[in-house]
């Protein structure tokens, strides 16, 4: 599953930040940088700032799923974690839930227990 910010670089698909600034930050998640240019920030998350030319492609995945049978928005995918978001007050209690503001729940939960995920590509203009 994929959401939020992405860039292709020397013909891989990195999660990205800043893909509107002149650098543009690649991120990876794991034990292991995919190359030897990432710099590790700790808990298994390693980042890479690379020119904005340097990317082949820039897009946004906008990504909606379904937890525990109510309606999300995914935010963002972090390894095997999907951080998402609902905005009405319904939720089944869990500790991995929890309110931002009155009505919006953020919760961070294994990507395998979202279902039905419908992911949208929208292209950034290089």
């Amino acid at each position: 599953m994929r959401a939020g910010a992405y860039a292709e670089v020397d013909g891989h698909v990195y999660p990205a930040v800043s893909l509107h600034k002149p650098s543009v930050r690649l991120l990876s998640f794991g034990p292991q940088a995919p190359d030897p240019a990432f710099e590790d920030e700790g808990r298994g998350r390693w980042s890479w700032l690379v020119d904005r030319s340097a990317a082949s492609r820039l897009f946004f995945v906008e990504t909606t799923a379904r937890w525990k049978g109510r309606d999300v928005v995914v935010q963002r995918v972090e390894g095997d974690t999907a951080i998402w978001s609902y905005d009405r007050d319904d939720l089944p209690a869990d500790p991995r839930v929890s309110r931002v503001d009155r009505f919006e729940w953020q919760g961070q939960v294994p990507v395998s227990e979202l279902t039905d995920a419908v992911e949208v590509e929208h292209e950034v203009p290089l």
